[in-house]
């Protein structure tokens, strides 16, 4: 989900999920202007802002995926 940026429910909802026993992924996907503008000209993040935060974040969450499934 798309939270506010060092928002104290990251934390929270972390440490929640983490009773759980689940894989969480290390990052965070936060709300960011470059996702709605991005949108606005049918581009990804990663083509309208490619060196951006939002950016950033969509390849470390798509690295920990991976990696994710390979290990599998």
């Amino acid at each position: 989900s798309a939270c506010p940026f060092r928002a104290p429910e990251i934390g929270e909802t972390r440490a929640a999920l983490e009773a759980y026993g689940l894989p969480i992924v290390p990052g965070e996907i936060t709300d960011r202007r470059a996702f709605a503008r991005a949108v606005t000209t049918g581009s990804a993040v990663t083509e309208f802002e490619a060196e951006g935060k939002a950016a950033e974040e969509i390849r470390a969450l798509w690295a920990w995926i991976k990696g994710t499934l390979e290990r599998k």
